[in-house]
């Protein structure tokens, strides 16, 4: 008797403990899907659609392109012209405001066409209307590797990065270097320097750049120049 009434205790003990172990089990699975859960909703709580605000007329042009694009990848015949019609259609998704979807789609001609600097240009304007800066970075980043003397995709990762990541003066210095060299001393680069340069209060380098703006764009040289003297006006204090 007193050995089963021993057996029983144990046996009550030891169920206690299975339980105890249960229950830490649930609590710790629960935390995890908790935090699993919170990490889900961060990487799905960028922006998905936006209104455009636009007209009848105008909706109905986009959504008109829509079906065109349809006929176009169904009758691809090729790997570039399917690319050109995902292209073609996720740029009418982004009309009409459905990022997330213009998104899908442009990442389908990537994958179909990897090698396509231009897909990562569009790209990083869909992530950067969502606010997945992260995304992106990588994709203009991507874009300039495919196509390093692009001055436009120099301009919007700069910008990015300047806005967005918060890069001191002398890193975004170092990237304006970068982009000169790169696109040979494009105009775009040069002017944009510039006002980036005014903007930090560096005005005659600023002055240097609208003056190498006119040397690589002798057509725009009245425009150039009108900035030149309102920076000489600035330093002379009027």
């Amino acid at each position: 008797m007193r050995t089963r009434l021993i057996f029983c205790i144990i046996f009550s003990m030891k169920k206690q403990q299975i339980l105890a172990i249960i229950a830490c089990l649930l609590i710790v699975g629960g935390f995890v899907g908790y935090n699993q859960w919170n990490k889900y909703k961060k990487q799905t709580s960028f922006i998905q659609e936006i209104d455009r605000n636009l007209s009848p007329e105008d909706r109905k042009v986009y959504e008109d392109r829509l079906v065109e694009a349809e006929k176009y990848i169904a009758e691809a015949q090729d790997n570039q012209a399917k690319s050109d019609a995902l292209i073609y259609k996720a740029v009418q998704l982004s009309g009409l405001g459905q990022l997330a979807l213009a998104r899908d789609v442009f990442l389908e001609a990537v994958d179909i066409n990897p090698e396509n600097y231009n897909i990562y240009v569009h790209l990083y304007q869909v992530y950067f209307e969502m606010g997945d800066y992260k995304h992106a970075v990588s994709s203009i980043k991507k874009s300039l590797e495919l196509k390093p003397n692009n001055p436009d995709a120099w301009k919007k990762y700069i910008l990015l990065e300047k806005e967005k990541s918060k890069l001191s003066n002398g890193e975004i210095n170092d990237l304006y270097f970068q982009a000169l060299q790169k696109t040979l001393g494009h105009v775009d680069i040069h002017t944009s320097y510039a006002v980036f340069l005014e903007e930090i209060g560096n005005l005659e380098w600023a002055k240097d750049h609208w003056q190498k703006a006119i040397a690589a764009y002798p057509t725009n040289r009245v425009i150039y120049e009108a900035e030149i003297a309102r920076l000489d006006q600035k330093m002379n204090g009027q």
